[in-house]
């Protein structure tokens, strides 16, 4: 019995004597420059992971540089090229394009960089250091599960979405896979543009006009779905005439669906996504070993019913 309990003792150290070298392994990670290259500072929710990722950064002792890369794959190259030459010692990158933007990834492992994809990733993403992303592909089922009921499964609906994306094209994997169920729901239209609301709301004017008696707008973000509301109210409808999705749980698309504008979105959890991101590249430049490379954050649907026990993060 003794012996038992002896071995229990030393066991129990041991996780101490682990559990204290990793968090000082941490500590230790100081005066270290980090960047984070983001798509499109113009998005709020991109504006909101820079906020979360410079809070988290600073509070361990490190600097974080932020980049917008304004939708622009050659801008976002030549900003690359400036990090890598002033050595900075982790990069994060949400991309501007999940074929454009692949080769950054090698570049910064061939410069012995360590690198994470957050939110936005390339094509052979699995080469980067770590990826912390939202499950994107179910993002786009409740989205589409949210506009089929609301548009009581049938009817004309229209798709407006960024396919340069990859976790845009992850939703779209998604919102395929609900829509191959409900056959009487025809899609009228489609175009594929960086997102904007500005651009969102010219594409809705011309889907409108083409067919008036569009009941369904998916979107491949909330700026699509503000746009598509812009666009509505423009044409003398009513709230409510048009169900409308987008996914990201921004603050304005939230405010809308209490207004009755946006039928739902998927929300994501930028706060989660850009916490989680810093705490793995610390413990990569502690020196540490990732007991998971890819991380997929949970979404869930935002609509009238719980609309207002939504908490934003």
């Amino acid at each position: 019995m003794k012996k038992v309990v002896r071995i229990l003792l030393i066991a129990a150290m041991l996780v101490g004597l682990f559990a204290v070298r990793s968090v000082s392994a941490q500590e230790a990670v100081t005066g270290k420059k980090m960047a984070l290259v983001v798509k499109f500072l113009g998005n709020p929710m991109f504006m909101h992971l820079k906020e979360v990722m410079e809070e988290a950064v600073v509070a361990s002792g490190n600097t974080l540089d932020t980049y917008d890369a304004a939708n622009d794959a050659q801008k976002e190259a030549n900003l690359f090229a400036d990090l890598i030459t002033n050595q900075y010692d982790a990069i994060f990158i949400a991309a501007v394009d999940y074929v454009a933007s692949a080769p950054l990834i090698d570049q910064a492992n061939e410069a012995g960089i360590p690198i994470a994809v957050v939110d936005s990733a390339v094509i052979g993403f699995e080469n980067a250091t770590f990826s912390v992303m939202s499950d994107n592909v179910k993002a786009g089922e409740i989205a589409m599960e949210a506009l089929a009921k609301y548009m009581d499964y049938k009817g004309k609906m229209i798709i407006f979405e960024n396919r340069m994306s990859y976790a845009v094209s992850q939703r779209s994997i998604g919102r395929d896979n609900v829509l191959r169920k409900y056959r009487d729901i025809e899609v009228v239209n489609t175009m594929n543009s960086p997102s904007s609301i500005d651009q969102a709301m010219f594409a809705m004017d011309n889907f409108l006009q083409a067919d008036p008696d569009i009941t369904g707008a998916w979107g491949g973000n909330d700026l699509c779905a503000q746009g598509f509301v812009a666009a509505a109210k423009s044409a003398g409808k009513e709230a409510g005439d048009i169900g409308i999705v987008g996914i990201d749980g921004s603050v304005d698309s939230i405010a809308l669906i209490k207004e009755g504008w946006q039928t739902a979105t998927s929300a994501q959890s930028f706060g989660k996504i850009g916490r989680a991101s810093v705490e793995m590249m610390l413990k990569v430049l502690a020196g540490e070993e990732l007991e998971e490379r890819d991380i997929l954050i949970p979404v869930e649907l935002v609509d009238a019913e719980n609309v207002e026990d939504y908490v934003f993060d």
